[in-house]
Formats: structure tokens, C-alpha cells, sequence
């Protein structure tokens, strides 16, 4: 007998575990709801108020977008967008048989101002149950997490993924912080393909506008960035009266585009590293290293003629 009731109390024991994982689903997301109302009370900042009455006017259709977004984590809910075009967007429940419902549409004449013209506010579903949010998507985080990346560059997507998760009660991927932490440095600085376009301009402001400057930009075939010099004005009148040392080395770039960092560092009369020149580079090998000695010499001929002299004897030293 005891051989037949071992399977009958295993699977009466996982129904037992089973039920038990769902009341710690639900206390949890009980527990998540009141840590929000709390954090709205306490930090009103955190997610701002967004009724969303019939009659609100929205400026653009992403202002509209946001807000619902906003709501939508606010009041632990999901929705599927079931028209969105340039003069209509109308989104309902993810759960199927609930009543929420809002529908928006472009004002004639307005440009792209959108006013709701109907909304069902009422729910007849429990919400989500899990710790993610379908609407906290990358974007919705990088406006979020903007004031915060304004005053401290360095917030990490760990930081990012905690903070989230404590003042949203959403858990997110490292991943999609990460994502946000770029989209919002985009936001402040503007992208790195803008950036490249910017550096013939930028290349020759150096040399007219710094005296003593020596700036190259070289591109490819393709007109695609290949590598680039500079060496401000100061840096090179300043290394004339530091020792006859120089200190090359090179690093990765770890930025979208990544390639190699080249710089040459003086020593001045203190004992202080001086920074001379640098060149971000596709690779660190003898092609790119000899075409920055070139420049090297250019900017110690030009600033620092005696550090040639053979009386001098300067010497050079890789790290």
C-alpha cells in the first residue's frame, strides 16, 4: 500500500506548492501596489498625475503616447494599441473582456494636437500580475531616467535597473537600462553618427580659430571616417618646456562605433603628466603609429625644434 500512495501524496504535495506559489504571486503584487502608493505619496515626482479625462488636449501625438504610457504603470495595467495613424489612436485593456477603452483624435486645423474624445475609465479585470510592464519600454525609461543623467553622466544601467524597480515597482532587463542610458545621453548630446558627420567642421574651426593647433581628418573611399590628429595650440606650445620624454600608448574606445585611442604624454618641469596630441584610430598597428609619429614630429619641429637637436638626445617610450 505504501508503494501506491507514494505518487498520490508527490502529486498532492505539488498541488500544495503549486497553490502556494500563487497567494506569494498575489500577497506580492499586493505588496508591489502598496510600495507605489507609498512612493507616490512620498516622491510625487516619480511619475507625474495623468488623468486623462475626455477633453484633455495633448500637443503631439507622443505627448499623448507618454501619458497613457504614464497611466498605464501608474494604475498597474497593461493596454494593445488598436489604431495609431497621424489623425486617430485608440488603445483598450490587454486582458480580453475589459471594459477600458480610450480613443483620441487629431483636432482639424490644429496641427498635431490630439484631444480624447472617449474613455472608459472603468476596469473589469485584476491587472497584471507580474513584476514587468509591456509600456516601460526603452523610451518611456530614458525620459524617466533624464533629469537624473543631466546632473550624473555616470549612472549605470545597474543603477538604472534598481531604481525602477524600487520607484515604479517595475523590474526591468540590464539590457533595456542600458538601452535607456544611451537614448537618453542621445537626447542630451545627440548621436554619435551626428557627431562624425560634425568633424570636418570641427577639424578645421581647430586650426583656424587655435593658433598652433595641428588638426588631420583623414576618410575613406566611402567618405567614412578612417582616423583623426589633433594637437591644441596650447599643448604644443606648452611641451617646449617640459622634459625631452614622451609617453605613447593606446586603449579601446568603447563607444557604439569603438575603434582605438593613440595619445602622446610630456612631462613637465613638476613631474606631471602633459597631455601633447591624440588620434582615435580604426587599429593600434605600425601604419596608424607612424602616421601620428609624423604629426609628432610636425608639432615638436614647429613648438620644440631644440627637443631635435642631436645634442638633446630626446627619447621615447610605449606603454
Amino acid at each position: 500500500m505504501i508503494f501506491h500512495k507514494i505518487p498520490e501524496i508527490a502529486m498532492l504535495n505539488f498541488l500544495i506548492s503549486k497553490i502556494a506559489i500563487s497567494a506569494a504571486r498575489v500577497q506580492g503584487s499586493l505588496q508591489m501596489a502598496q510600495q507605489m502608493a507609498q512612493t507616490s505619496d512620498e516622491d510625487n515626482s516619480a511619475i507625474p498625475v495623468c488623468p486623462l479625462h475626455v477633453g484633455d488636449l495633448f500637443d503631439t501625438l507622443d505627448s499623448l503616447k507618454k501619458a497613457c504610457r504614464e497611466y498605464a504603470i501608474r494604475t498597474l495595467f497593461e493596454f494593445k494599441t488598436l489604431r495609431s495613424g497621424t489623425t486617430r489612436y485608440e488603445i483598450a485593456c490587454k486582458f480580453d473582456g475589459c471594459s477600458w477603452r480610450l480613443y483620441a483624435a487629431s483636432i482639424g486645423g490644429a496641427g498635431n494636437k490630439f484631444r480624447v474624445r472617449t474613455h472608459s475609465c472603468d476596469h473589469s479585470c485584476t491587472g497584471i500580475q507580474q513584476l514587468g510592464h509591456q509600456q516601460a519600454t526603452a523610451k518611456f525609461i530614458a525620459d524617466w531616467i533624464l533629469p537624473t543623467v543631466k546632473v550624473n553622466p555616470r549612472y549605470r544601467p545597474i543603477d538604472i535597473k534598481r531604481d525602477v524597480k524600487t520607484r515604479l515597482g517595475i523590474d526591468i532587463s540590464k539590457s533595456k537600462a542600458f538601452r535607456a542610458k544611451e537614448r537618453a545621453l542621445e537626447l542630451l548630446h545627440g548621436t554619435h553618427k551626428a557627431a562624425y558627420k560634425q568633424m570636418p567642421k570641427y577639424v578645421a574651426d581647430i586650426e583656424r580659430n587655435n593658433p598652433n593647433s595641428v588638426a588631420t581628418l583623414e576618410s575613406t573611399s566611402e567618405n567614412q571616417f578612417k582616423r583623426v590628429f589633433i594637437c591644441y595650440g596650447a599643448s604644443a606650445m606648452g611641451i617646449a618646456h617640459c622634459r625631452p620624454l614622451l609617453g605613447l600608448d593606446g586603449t579601446h574606445l568603447k563607444t557604439r562605433y569603438q575603434g582605438i585611442l593613440l595619445t602622446a604624454t610630456g612631462v613637465d618641469a613638476h613631474g606631471q603628466l602633459f597631455p601633447l596630441a591624440w588620434a582615435v584610430v580604426d587599429a593600434e598597428n605600425n601604419d596608424n603609429w607612424l602616421w601620428m609619429l609624423r604629426f609628432l614630429h610636425q608639432v615638436l619641429e614647429q613648438s620644440a625644434p631644440h627637443f631635435l637637436e642631436p645634442t638633446v638626445s630626446p627619447f621615447c617610450v610605449e606603454v
